[in-house]
């Protein structure tokens, strides 16, 4: 919200999945258009779809997800032209980190419920290394996934901006 750089200081600024975790994201837009140079560059990531917000975005205090029409209207609001937009992630991803989300809390749900009980440690290291591994082979699709969706499922979208 108050960067400790001289107005004007950089030809390229980078907010990427930070927006969401504002209560004034406006102020933070105009504070990097204020740290960005006149035809300086900004690139912005942020998550896509109101619809889509569920347990992984209240999981990682997320205030809000945005559509496309919102975003550039924030933008265009701070000084910025936006001039690419680009699918990060699919709609694959989303579901898949409802899910993951959706696990983590019921084992922790479940190590507070059984307080008196052994611990649940070799619970949590057998997800976490299955999740390891999964992970490795669920890269493909959903790589796929964000390139075969359309723009308008995509769960996380990039912006590169031009300041006015």
């Amino acid at each position: 919200m108050n960067l400790p750089f001289k107005s004007g200081a950089f030809s390229h600024t980078i907010s990427s999945e930070v927006l969401e975790h504002l209560k004034d994201d406006q102020k933070a837009i105009k504070e990097l258009a204020r740290v960005t140079q006149p035809s300086g560059k900004l690139v912005v990531t942020f998550p896509h779809k109101k619809s889509y917000f569920a347990n992984d975005d209240c999981f990682v205090n997320h205030f809000r997800r945005y559509e496309l029409s919102e975003m550039k209207d924030r933008l265009k609001e701070a000084g910025f032209r936006p001039i690419n937009i680009h699918k990060v992630l699919g709609p694959l991803e989303k579901i898949t980190m409802c899910f993951v989300v959706y696990c983590f809390s019921w084992i922790q749900k479940n190590k507070s419920e059984k307080a008196n009980q052994p611990d649940n440690t070799v619970l949590m290291n057998i997800f976490g290394k299955f999740f390891k591994w999964a992970n490795r082979f669920y890269m493909l699709p959903v790589w796929l996934d964000a390139k075969i969706m359309p723009r308008s499922l995509s769960a996380v979208l990039l912006i590169k901006a031009e300041k006015k």
